[in-house]
C-alpha cells in the first residue's frame, strides 16, 4: 500500500494511541507526515544498502524520537546477507549504521531508542 494511501485511511480514523509505520523505506518528507499522524518508524535492513540513498537521508535527519530498530526477521536481510535468514540478533547492525548515518555515538543513540520502544509499548524497566 502506498503512503498516500495509507495516510488517506489513518486520518479517517481517530486512534487510542500511536503505531509504527513497520519496514520505513520512504523519503523524509513521508516519513515527517507519519510523524506527524503520532506514528514512530520502524527502521531496519534498508538502511544498510547503500543504494537505498533516499531513505538513508531521511533516518539521517529525522527526530530520534521518532525511531524504533527492526531486523523484520525471517524476511527482508540487511546488505550482504541476502539469501540468509534475518533474524533479530541482527539488531545491534542496523543500530551501527544508524549511528553512523546519524554520525552519533551508538551508545547514546541505542539508548534514545531505548526510551522510544518503552514509551511506544509503554514498558517500565527497572533501573
Amino acid at each position: 500500500m502506498r503512503h498516500i494511501q495509507m495516510q488517506r485511511i489513518v486520518k479517517q480514523f481517530t486512534l487510542p494511541r500511536s503505531g509504527v509505520w513497520h519496514a520505513f523505506s520512504g523519503s523524509r518528507q513521508q516519513a515527517e507526515q507519519f510523524i506527524e499522524l503520532g506514528f514512530m518508524l520502524g527502521i531496519g535492513g534498508v538502511i544498510t544498502y547503500p543504494r537505498a540513498e533516499k531513505t538513508r537521508k531521511a533516518v539521517a535527519k529525522l527526530p530520534v524520537e521518532s525511531l524504533l530498530l527492526e531486523t523484520d526477521g525471517p524476511t527482508m536481510p540487511l546488505f550482504q546477507r541476502q539469501g540468509a535468514r534475518n533474524e533479530p540478533a541482527y539488531i545491534p547492525e542496523v543500530l551501527t549504521e544508524l549511528s553512523m548515518l546519524r554520525q552519533m555515538p551508538s551508545d547514546v543513540l541505542g539508548e534514545a531508542i531505548e526510551r522510544n520502544v518503552e514509551k511506544m509499548f509503554r514498558i517500565r524497566r527497572d533501573k
